[in-house]
């Protein structure tokens, strides 16, 4: 198996399977749900919210990817509107009530001599409303990881090949660079 997706703070581990299949397992290991669809649509990458009952997934059906919010047993999914070019790596708060993920610019990738803002950390509510931006820096920001207290984790990348961790401590303060440091068994721990 393959972890393709941004895990929910304390919910179900999601993976995609080699056959394209994803698999929702329990943390003690045990396999709850296999699909390839929700809601009728083909999953490419897809967020779980800790209770199960929440989805985020970004389908192609619409003729583009577009992130969709459902609720199981709910009305018919949700299209979140686009910002952009390319949304990826949906993740939950722990609570559920927020959708976070990545929007790529498209158009900012073809200016190579401006500042670089290719791809940037956003958020929707589940229940409702417009994204919003998160991020507004430069480099490839990925895998947005929302913490159990607060803040988003994520992975910031000069999209040349420097990269490290970042934390956004809340809505609207300024993200803030993680050190990498080496323990003394060789792990890499974060300051």
């Amino acid at each position: 198996l393959v972890l393709a997706a941004t895990l929910a703070a304390g919910g179900p581990l999601l993976f995609e399977a080699p056959n394209g299949k994803w698999v929702v397992m329990s943390r003690a290991g045990e396999v709850l749900r296999t699909f390839s669809e929700l809601a009728g649509k083909r999953v490419l990458d897809a967020a779980v919210s800790p209770d199960m009952k929440r989805w985020a997934f970004l389908s192609p059906d619409a003729g583009k990817d577009r992130l969709w919010l459902w609720e199981e047993g709910g009305k018919a999914p949700r299209e979140v509107p686009p910002a952009g070019d390319v949304l990826n790596n949906p993740a939950f708060s722990a609570d559920g009530q927020w959708v976070y993920f990545i929007q790529n610019d498209i158009e900012a990738m073809a200016r190579p001599k401006e500042p670089m803002r290719y791809s940037q950390v956003w958020r929707v509510r589940f229940e409702g409303g417009a994204p919003q931006k998160l991020t507004d820096t430069r480099g490839c920001h990925m895998w947005p990881t929302p913490l159990p207290k607060g803040g988003v984790l994520f992975t910031h990348a000069t999209c040349h090949g420097g990269r490290g961790v970042d934390l956004l401590p809340a809505v609207g303060a300024a993200e803030q660079q993680l050190r990498d440091t080496e323990s003394e068994h060789g792990e890499t721990a974060i300051d």
